[in-house]
C-alpha cells in the first residue's frame, strides 16, 4: 500500500541521516521505483555510484529505473555493466534479450538467449522468446523445436502454446495447428486472435461450421472484425445460405462502409447490379485475402506439378538422375 511505502520512506531516510550505508541508498531508490517516482530514484542511485562506482546492484536498479521510463537505450549499458559482472545471472541474460528484441535487434537477442539456455536449457519464457526470434526470421522449423521444447516443460505456459499454434498455421499443418489453438482456447477463451486464427485453420481444412463458431466467438468478445464477418458471409455461400452471408457482409458494411469484398457481393446477391466484370478494387481485395494460403491451395487443392514435370523431362531429355523439385 502507499502509506506503507510512504512510511519506510520516512524509516530508510531517518536510518540514512544516522548511518548512510549503501544498501540504505538501493532499499530508498527501490522505495521510489516502486511509488514511480523515477527522477528522485535516478537521483538516489547516482549518490550512491559516486560513491560506489563499481556496485553492480546500483547499476541493476538504474537499469530498472531506465526500463520503467521506457528508456530502452538507457538501461542496455547497464545491464551490460551487471552481467560483465555476474556472467552467469540468468535474469540478467533475459532482461538482455527481451530489450534487444523489443529495440528490433534479433542477433543480439538470440546471443543472449542461447547463453541463457547454455546455463538454464528448460527456462520456458527464454526457449519461447528464442522461438519468436527463429519466427521472425522465419525459420519456422527452429521456431517449432523451440516452443515445442517449452511446452514439454510446462504444457500450461499460455505464449508458447499459442506461438507452437501460430507457427504450424504458417506452415500449413492446419490439422495440428487446430489441436494447439483448442488447447490454448481451454485457458483463454475471450482471446480474439486465437480464435480468428482456429476459424482460419478449421476452414482451410473445409470444417465449415467449426470455423463459424470460432468466427462468432471473435464477435462475441466485442471485437470489430471485419474479417471474421467476411468469412462468416463465405462460409454461409458455401452452404447455400444467401440470406445469412447477405446479413454478414452488411454488418462488415456497418463497420467499414468501403469494404470492397463486402460492397460487391451484397449488391450481387440482392441483383442490384451485375457488371461484366467484377470491380478491381474486389479483386485486389480478395487476392489481398487469399495470398496467405495460395501456394499451399495451388499444391494441395489444385495439384499443381508443372515445375516436378519439367524436371523429369528435362531429366529424361538429358538422361540426367531425376531429383524431385520443389517449387
Amino acid at each position: 500500500a502507499l502509506g506503507d511505502l510512504n512510511g519506510a520512506e520516512t524509516a530508510l531516510r531517518q536510518a540514512m541521516a544516522i548511518y548512510p550505508a549503501a544498501n540504505l541508498f538501493l532499499l530508498l531508490a527501490s522505495n521510489l521505483h516502486k511509488q514511480q517516482r523515477f527522477v528522485e530514484a535516478r537521483d538516489i542511485l547516482a549518490s550512491v555510484l559516486l560513491l560506489q562506482p563499481d556496485l553492480w546492484m546500483a547499476h541493476f536498479n538504474l537499469a530498472q529505473v531506465s526500463l520503467a521510463e521506457g528508456n530502452l537505450r538507457a538501461a542496455l549499458p547497464e545491464l551490460v555493466f551487471c552481467l560483465m559482472r555476474q556472467p552467469d545471472n540468468t535474469e540478467l541474460l533475459f532482461q538482455l534479450a527481451t530489450v534487444h528484441c523489443q529495440l528490433d535487434q534479433p542477433l543480439d537477442a538470440k546471443r543472449y538467449l542461447e547463453s541463457l539456455l547454455s546455463l538454464s536449457p528448460h527456462h520456458v519464457e527464454a526457449l519461447n522468446n528464442y522461438g519468436v526470434c527463429h519466427l521472425k526470421a522465419e525459420d519456422y522449423a527452429a521456431a517449432i523445436h523451440c516452443f515445442a521444447t517449452a511446452m514439454r516443460v510446462d504444457d500450461q505456459h499460455l505464449p508458447s502454446r499459442s506461438n507452437l499454434a501460430v507457427t504450424l498455421l504458417k506452415e500449413c499443418r492446419y490439422q495440428e495447428a487446430l489441436v494447439h489453438f483448442d488447447e490454448y482456447l481451454k485457458l483463454a477463451p475471450l482471446d480474439a486472435e486465437a480464435n480468428y486464427n482456429a476459424g482460419v485453420a478449421a476452414l482451410l481444412l473445409a470444417n465449415l461450421d467449426q470455423a463459424a463458431t470460432y468466427f462468432l466467438n471473435v464477435l462475441s468478445t466485442g471485437h470489430a472484425s471485419v474479417q471474421s464477418l467476411l468469412n462468416l458471409a463465405a462460409i454461409a455461400l458455401k452452404k447455400d445460405e444467401p440470406s445469412n452471408a447477405i446479413g454478414f457482409y452488411q454488418r462488415a458494411l456497418s463497420l467499414e462502409p468501403d469494404q470492397p469484398i463486402a460492397t460487391y457481393m451484397v449488391a450481387a446477391l440482392m441483383g442490384n447490379v451485375r457488371p461484366d466484370k467484377a470491380p478491381a478494387a474486389y479483386v485486389t481485395a480478395l487476392f489481398d485475402q487469399y495470398a496467405a494460403h495460395f501456394d499451399q491451395h495451388l499444391l494441395m487443392g489444385l495439384d499443381y506439378q508443372t515445375p516436378q514435370k519439367l524436371r523429369a523431362l528435362y531429366a529424361q531429355i538429358t538422361k540426367a538422375p531425376c531429383q524431385s523439385c520443389v517449387p
